[in-house]
């Protein structure tokens, strides 16, 4: 090891970048809020591993789609009691 250290022109083999991943918890639309017709604002694609992101400012609606390494989607997540 020492001997690497002594000659910094050899270098260790290329390393692959760390993956990423992203979690994604969500939960479905109360009945509530499909009355009010909320937005949804994130949608998962596990199979292209994309999260997009919308978002509703008056009459435009935008979104940017991120790509990641994996992505794991968990829907139907309760976040607290609700009493």
């Amino acid at each position: 090891m020492f001997d690497r250290l002594a000659n910094p022109t050899e270098r260790s083999p290329p390393q692959p970048p760390p993956s990423t991943i992203t979690r994604i918890a969500r939960r479905p639309l109360s009945d509530r809020e499909k009355l009010e017709r909320t937005p949804q604002v994130v949608t998962t694609n596990e199979a292209l591993r994309e999260v997009t992101l919308f978002q509703v400012a008056g009459a435009k609606q935008t979104s940017r789609t991120f790509r990641f390494d994996k992505v794991l989607a968990v829907v139907g997540c309760v976040w607290g009691s609700g009493g």
